[in-house]
């Protein structure tokens, strides 16, 4: 429960500061934020038995954030007067980049969750 709070949060941030033009700085924010999903997921978990299979479900649960940041900037250009599907507007915003933000968020939760 913890961990997916901290991933909505992380998409909300992750979408708004992609609104203000932060982009090679969005790799930054995606890395803090699969840090935070994994972090979360570990202290959340209290002094239960540990998870099984926990740095996959923490690099789900971070690059899922921020797929669905990108999701919601997309929903934000489409209230704008945007005309692009989200993938589109994925390439065209962001380009490569937007992947390997992807990939950061996921590899930084697995490896802090390990």
């Amino acid at each position: 429960m913890a961990a997916t709070a901290t991933a909505a949060v992380g998409a909300i941030v992750y979408a708004l500061l992609g609104e203000i033009n932060l982009d090679p700085g969005l790799v930054i924010v995606a890395a803090v934020v699969g840090w935070a999903v994994a972090l979360a997921l570990i202290w959340g978990a209290g002094v239960a038995a540990p998870i099984p299979r926990q740095a996959l479900i923490a690099a789900a649960i971070a690059g899922g954030a921020i797929v669905v940041g990108l999701l919601l900037a997309w929903a934000i250009s489409r209230v704008e007067g945007g005309v692009l599907d989200p993938v589109g507007y994925t390439d065209e915003r962001y380009g490569p980049l937007a992947y390997l933000e992807i990939g950061v968020a996921a590899g930084l939760a697995w490896l802090r969750a390990r």
